[in-house]
């Protein structure tokens, strides 16, 4: 959607969102980080655009159902050994 994220650096996220590139991420339990990260997207609407453009030509680039059939084929092949 070409939006930048606001998320919190835990499970799964940070191999997703790189921090400062396609969003901004903050700790668990860091509400401090977490609204400042929102105040500065808030702010800078041409930051907005980069780290949205950005996160979508990453996303378009490296999360592909070739890569995700590849290595769920990879999984079924570890486990069937």
């Amino acid at each position: 959607m070409k939006l930048p994220v606001v998320a919190l650096a835990d499970g799964g996220t940070p191999e997703v969102v790189e921090d400062g590139r396609s969003g901004l991420l903050s700790d668990r339990g860091d509400t401090d980080t977490l609204a400042a990260n929102l105040v500065t997207l808030l702010e800078n609407p041409g930051r907005r655009r980069e780290m949205g453009e950005y996160g979508r030509r990453r996303v378009e680039a490296c999360f592909t159902t070739d890569r995700l059939a590849r290595e769920i084929a990879e999984v079924y092949r570890q486990v069937a050994s």
